[in-house]
């Protein structure tokens, strides 16, 4: 046999070691441009979905934006400007929540230090908050950026609106089937499984806090390497969000609205009507009546002829006293979630500390006010000698029982709470009761024992 390998031996051996070689190259070029969080992929999602183009999941049919453009010719009372000063547009469509404002612009600085060349305005990010949710008015923005009330597009089980199926378990949207889009800016689960951002600084990446959807929503705009100062590249990035021209008009007229008129800061729990991206929501609102159509003006009264006598003068009568009514919401509760821990604790012959509370819930994950909620305990005693309650639950849906009263012997109780009709599943909380420590005097010591066994009595000196 010889032991020199033969010419085409040794070509085809080089041939194989060059092709390898640069299939290394290759895989390892792409694994250095991608960050972290790109190598990783979305969780639970599709690479394409979460991509930042017009044929993710975030570009898709997934709710009814406010696509109504800003009105600059009107104040913030609807009342056109005085004779000379249409050209001082009012500030009065340009209110922003100082919260929401907060985020926007904190998006932007965080932005700016890390994807300079993008070129990310603030301006931009409010104005898609605009359209998506006004800025979570109405739904109880708190200082930290979280809300009263949850904000969610409608079931997209491809009825109405796209076909997503489940992509979060149900996490963020409450809906393990189908997903939702959620939060201020209204993210697609799976798209914020890649794109979320923790603006806030709490360590949690959650798309229904304000900062974070902010940061979040800055993010997706720069993905691949845009420059959002070329109008073809600001195009493509709101397409990517929603690929819809009327959106991205309206988003772009927004902008422009926040740039050129200055923006006025408003209170966060200033009183406004909440847009709701699910058209479902708003068959329980009331809606104004009718009243003079665009053109026609005011109605004058037809001129009466004076009569012989002058007509008395009206006699005012005193209005009655309107009681206050109390906040009742006739949608159907489908289930109840409990708030904080469902572990309860107390001493015998000493009341629960903490109050149980549960949210009442609708089909669609808000919150509904005035709800009825019973609790029952088995082994503890509600409001006096009664084991049975029924609460009404407050604006935010919340119901809370009234002070709990463990049994007189130690051991491990339940506390049932259920929805009206029994809809949905009911939540059980457990109470511990411990023994009360044994007191005893030695002197003019007094000793407390802690532990359940027996205790020798003690010897006094």
């Amino acid at each position: 046999m010889n032991p020199f390998p033969t010419l085409p031996t040794l070509v085809a051996r080089r041939v194989r070691q060059s092709l390898c070689a640069c299939a290394l190259a290759a895989s390892l070029s792409a694994a250095a441009t991608l960050s972290p969080l790109e190598a990783a992929g979305p969780s639970r999602a599709d690479a394409r979905q979460a991509a930042a183009g017009p044929d993710s999941a975030q570009s898709r049919h997934r709710g009814e934006p406010a696509l109504d453009l800003p009105n600059l010719l009107r104040d913030g009372q609807g009342k056109e400007p005085a004779s000379g000063d249409t050209d001082k547009a009012s500030p009065g469509a340009a209110g922003i929540p100082a919260t929401a404002l907060a985020a926007y612009r904190k998006a932007e600085g965080v932005l700016r230090g890390s994807q300079p060349s993008c070129g990310l305005p603030w301006e931009l990010v409010a104005g898609i908050g605009r359209v998506e949710s006004v800025h979570a008015s109405g739904y109880g923005l708190r200082v930290d950026g979280s809300t009263v009330r949850p904000i969610r597009g409608p079931r997209l089980d491809g009825v109405e609106f796209a076909l997503i199926r489940d992509t979060d378990g149900g996490r963020w949207d409450g809906d393990a089937v189908f997903d939702r889009a959620v939060g201020p800016m209204q993210f697609i689960p799976s798209t914020w499984g890649s794109w979320g951002a923790d603006g806030n600084g709490d360590g949690v990446r959650d798309p229904n806090n304000m900062f974070d959807a902010a940061l979040g929503t800055a993010r997706y705009l720069c993905a691949g390497e845009r420059d959002l100062r070329r109008s073809a590249d600001l195009d493509r990035a709101i397409l990517s969000y929603n690929n819809s021209r009327a959106y991205v008009n309206a988003v772009r007229k927004w902008m422009d609205t926040y740039r050129g008129v200055g923006v006025v800061e408003t209170p966060d729990g200033a009183p406004a009507v909440p847009h709701r991206p699910d058209p479902a929501d708003r068959s329980s609102g009331v809606r104004p009546g009718p009243g003079p159509l665009p053109g026609q003006g005011q109605v004058r009264p037809m001129p009466q002829r004076p009569s012989g006598k002058p007509a008395p003068e009206p006699v005012e009568k005193p209005k009655p006293v309107e009681k206050p009514q109390p906040v009742v919401d006739h949608r159907t509760v489908t289930r109840l979630e409990p708030l904080g821990s469902r572990e309860l604790d107390a001493e015998v012959g000493h009341a629960v500390a903490r109050r149980p509370q549960v949210r009442a819930l609708d089909a669609h994950g808000h919150p509904v006010p005035g709800a009825r909620v019973t609790f029952r305990g088995n082994g503890v005693r509600l409001a006096g000698e009664a084991n049975t309650v029924t609460v009404t639950a407050d604006r935010g849906g919340i119901a809370t029982t009234p002070a709990l009263q463990p049994a007189d012997h130690p051991g491990r109780f339940t506390l049932t709470a259920t929805a009206p009709g029994g809809r949905g599943p009911a939540v059980d909380f457990m109470v511990t009761v411990r023994p009360a420590p044994t007191v005893w005097s030695c002197g003019t010591r007094t000793m407390r024992a802690t532990r359940t066994r027996s205790v020798r009595p003690c010897r006094c000196p």
